[in-house]
């Protein structure tokens, strides 16, 4: 039998790669052709929308006895649309196949997530799953660093010497090439056929998979809080970059949401496998979402300066992304307990992993607009307002959700 080693960190690393970049980076590659904020807010959180309609191909996968095909192919797929990406740029109506280039991509790589997560599930047993859910998401947010910070980074010394465009063409092309060789790797390293639980690759229908879905108990208010839980952190994410790009060069915005942001949160999220294992799930979820109301308060401070020194904002997203990454190890072991068990674990967390991902673009599409009818400290105001919230539903509802 393989480790699990030798493919789960590398999986879940194309995993974060695509998302980051479609969805965080590319703000930078739109706000540098001079689109506005509300404009980009709207394309990327809408580049998402393939991420959400996982459910929909779920019980399609289930009866896919190939995943290890498909977790090899659609990461050379992604590629290829990225290399059309790079011969676009800089041609008259770039704005418009650029969009549809980013859904195809979003679209591979939201069926790549889907068959990792499903092989996950499906290879692995309940305990082991555990075990490895910080590894998974560590290395999910390692690809993040890759894809925003290391992109960037890449595109900014670039930019120095050959221009932008082409400095994102080269860049581009190393993230292509990235993928392809990464999957080239899995080709031999992926779980045999044999070594994946009999149970999980039985054939099911749509219906049985949703039938399980509503006799979960207090389903409703389950996935309430799977909505609303990261929605703070989701319309931040969409802000922050473009907020730091008002006082801070590209290299500088790249070192703090990619280098500086992404180490933040896996420092959290190594601390949060030791925190989850003496203190109950709800009092981790409760509490981070206390801390990251206070957190989310310092952004309001900042806003109200016209100049910013870069150490003490590093520090500070520091801190705020050190908050998150607990919570967000909390809150996917959630998920995992609620939706990654049964017969039809695979379907049912492509639905909680949907959830959150609608929750995503909801907090994207809106961040933009309030954000540019706020401004910036009545936006982040508003993400104060909106952590209150969660925490309050949080405490009320304990017993119907834990």
């Amino acid at each position: 039998m393989r480790s699990q080693y030798t493919w789960i960190p590398s999986a879940y690393i194309l995993q974060g790669l695509p998302f980051a970049w479609v969805t965080t980076a590319s703000m930078v590659l739109l706000r540098q052709l001079h689109v506005n904020n509300a404009k980009i807010a709207l394309m990327t959180s809408l580049f998402a929308i393939p991420w959400f309609l996982k459910p929909i191909f779920a019980p399609l996968m289930e009866l896919h006895l190939s995943r290890q095909a498909c977790i090899v192919l659609f990461p050379i797929i992604t590629a290829s649309f990225i290399i059309l990406l790079v011969w676009l740029i800089g041609l008259p109506h770039f704005l418009f196949f650029c969009s549809i280039l980013f859904f195809l991509m979003a679209l591979s790589s939201a069926l790549y997530d889907l068959n990792v997560d499903g092989l996950y599930i499906a290879s692995l047993d309940r305990t082991t799953r555990i075990r490895f859910l910080s590894v998974s998401t560590i290395s999910y947010q390692l690809g993040r660093l890759i894809g925003q910070g290391g992109l960037l980074t890449i595109v900014s010394y670039l930019t120095i010497l050959f221009g932008v465009f082409f400095a994102w063409k080269l860049a581009l092309i190393l993230l292509a090439a990235f993928l392809i060789l990464v999957s080239i790797y899995h080709f031999n390293r992926l779980p045999a056929k044999q070594e994946i639980i009999i149970a999980e690759r039985t054939a099911r229908p749509f219906s049985e998979t949703y039938q399980q879905l509503v006799k979960m108990p207090h389903i409703i208010c389950v996935l309430l809080l799977v909505f609303v839980y990261p929605f703070s952190e989701n319309q931040l994410v969409k802000i922050v970059p473009l907020f730091f790009l008002n006082y801070f060069s590209v290299a500088k915005t790249a070192t703090l949401i990619g280098m500086i942001g992404i180490s933040g949160m896996i420092t959290g999220m190594l601390c949060s496998s030791l925190i989850l294992k003496k203190i109950s799930l709800y009092y981790v979820m409760f509490v981070m979402a206390i801390l990251g109301c206070l957190v989310n308060t310092s952004y309001i401070f900042l806003s109200l300066h016209y100049a910013l020194l870069f150490l003490p904002v590093g520090i500070i997203f520091f801190l705020t992304q050190f908050i998150f990454g607990i919570s967000n190890c909390a809150y996917m072991l959630y998920l995992l307990d609620k939706f990654g068990k049964g017969p039809y674990s695979m379907s049912l967390y492509s639905i909680g992993t949907a959830l959150m991902g609608f929750g995503a673009i909801i907090a994207g599409v809106l961040s933009g607009y309030l954000q540019e009818w706020l401004g910036y400290t009545g936006f982040f105001s508003w993400i104060f307002f909106c952590g209150l919230a969660v925490t309050g539903y949080t405490y009320f509802f304990k017993k119907v959700l834990f």
